[in-house]
């Protein structure tokens, strides 16, 4: 082998350390990553069923000493749902949103909401974001 084989062998090894160096972590370390922070994060899913009932205000929330910081349901037949603070806090078909079975809604949600039905129970299949305090 001649002094310049040697060298460019050389310069190709160097030159391969170095890329392997600014390949990144490997798949597992970034997993494991992901892994620990929604592990131990300050929020995490929720899910719930809330029913509505006719003749009653019901709050959208997470039951349990949880702080809600977003919702979004699924209505599961027809529902009216809307805030219930401020002046003119009461709930009613009038004041409030109305959604048919299947619609989403919440999203981005940041304080609790009510809904109402006009007869029956109306069930509502909810994700909430909360922090546990």
């Amino acid at each position: 082998m001649t002094r310049a084989q040697a060298a460019l062998a050389l310069v190709v090894v160097l030159a391969a350390g170095g890329l392997a160096a600014f390949t990144g972590p490997t798949v597992a370390v970034v997993e494991a990553t992901r892994d620990a922070a929604t592990k131990v994060g300050p929020s995490f899913p929720r899910h719930e069923r809330i029913s509505c009932v006719s003749g009653s205000t019901t709050e959208i929330k997470p039951s349990g000493g949880f702080q809600l910081v977003s919702y979004e349901c699924t209505a599961k037949g027809a529902v009216v749902v809307g805030s219930t603070t401020g002046a003119g806090a009461a709930l009613t078909t009038a004041n409030g949103v109305e959604y048919v079975d299947g619609d989403r809604f919440g999203a981005n949600v940041q304080r609790a909401e009510a809904c109402i039905t006009t007869a029956g129970t109306t069930i509502l299949q909810c994700r909430f974001l909360v922090t546990q305090w």
